[in-house]
């Protein structure tokens, strides 16, 4: 119901409200912030073992929580803040398979 054309455009209004600001920073300047909030989240918000599956050293790590926390600003890491952006996440990792099986070509079986 979410994922259908009409959900769509709601749905990908509120990603782009949670993530914009990280997407467009990542656009402009060729990083990897997105990502590393993937990670952090999927590493429950472990900074070590979110940097050992990025293959980045621990102050990297950091760098880039910082970097998030002034994009997301104060409390992003936990509670609703996190809850929204973990969904805002998985919808939008969603909403890209919709629209990559919307645009792939009929099976023939």
């Amino acid at each position: 119901l979410l994922l259908s054309e009409a959900g769509q455009e709601h749905v990908q209004t509120f990603v782009d409200r949670r993530l914009g600001p990280v997407q467009r920073y990542d656009a402009i300047r060729g990083t990897a912030l997105l990502e590393t909030l993937e990670v952090f989240f999927a590493s429950e918000a472990n900074v070590a073992a979110a940097a050992e599956r990025l293959f980045i050293h621990v102050n990297t790590m950091y760098q880039r929580l910082d970097r998030l926390e002034k994009l997301l600003g104060d409390g992003w890491r936990t509670g609703d803040r996190a809850l929204e952006l973990r969904l805002a996440i998985r919808l939008q990792q969603l909403l890209a398979g919709s629209v990559r099986k919307s645009i792939s070509p009929p099976t023939t079986q």
